[in-house]
């Protein structure tokens, strides 16, 4: 069903209940008809002519005259008049079909929703594989994408901009199986380099590198040892990446400019 499909199917219901409406407020008006309730079942020509226009086409003082003809007929309304039009209210929200016509118009006129709709807008989709690689201790499922990880150690000390300094304890190392760690003792210091080598045949390492060609850099880092099982491609993406991003690598850049 298109947009205008729906929107005159919405005009259509609502035409329905507005008769509905008004048959039943004057069929309770004849049945308590005096000479005070006569006169409010009488229309305001020009409210009359008002309510034709659109909402969206009206004046702020013909939406005004209307609501105060709206309040002035709901007052001159007996008791009984007020109640059975709270009831067709209670009965109106009620109603699944009323309430389902409702959620058609403002998605009909919403264009936000017609947006969301919109088939020609694609979304930029992201594919890990399978979930079948399962683990050998755990028997979990992982994507086959999760293999990226690998070597992140190696990527993180190759993009570094300081080196690790601490104090080690004497007899405090934790042997055994499980996770490498270390004890410290005292404070701990990231050490930064100096802008550039001392000579021409001194490599240079963590914040030098931001200070020289990205090309350069990855080859540099890639000469590392410990480095051997990373990517090329992977390594000149997180170094733009960090270029482009990081505060302390656009620092370095204008430094170098």
């Amino acid at each position: 069903m298109t947009d205008e499909q729906k929107a005159a199917r919405v005009q259509a219901a609502r035409k329905r209940r507005h008769e509905a409406r008004e048959a039943q407020n004057q069929e309770n008006n004849s049945s308590h008809a005096t000479s005070t309730t006569s006169t409010s079942t009488e229309s305001d020509p020009a409210a009359t002519t008002i309510s034709k226009k659109r909402r969206s086409e009206m004046t702020e003082e013909e939406k005004e005259e209307i609501r105060q003809f709206d309040r002035d007929r709901y007052a001159r309304m007996t008791p009984e008049q007020k109640k059975a039009r709270a009831e067709s209210t209670r009965r109106r929200r009620s109603d699944p079909e009323a309430t389902e016509n409702n959620t058609t118009q403002r998605l009909a006129i919403s264009s936000r929703d017609r947006i969301a709709r919109d088939n020609n807008i694609k979304p930029i989709e992201c594919y890990l594989g399978k979930m079948d690689n399962e683990c050998q201790h755990c028997n979990a499922l992982h994507f086959n994408g999760e293999k990226n990880w690998s070597n992140i150690r190696s990527y993180n000390s190759a993009l570094a901009f300081a080196s690790l300094s601490y104090t080690r304890p004497k007899g405090k190392d934790i042997q055994g199986p499980g996770p490498k760690t270390f004890v410290f003792h005292g404070q701990l210091y990231h050490l930064t380099s100096t802008v550039a080598t001392s000579n021409a045949s001194t490599p240079p390492v963590y914040s030098q590198l931001y200070f020289v060609d990205p090309e350069f850099a990855t080859d540099e880092r890639l000469k590392n040892s410990h480095n051997n099982k990373c990517k090329r491609t992977i390594m000149e993406s997180l170094d733009a990446l960090l270029r482009q991003i990081n505060p302390y690598a656009q620092a370095f850049k204008m430094m170098k400019e």
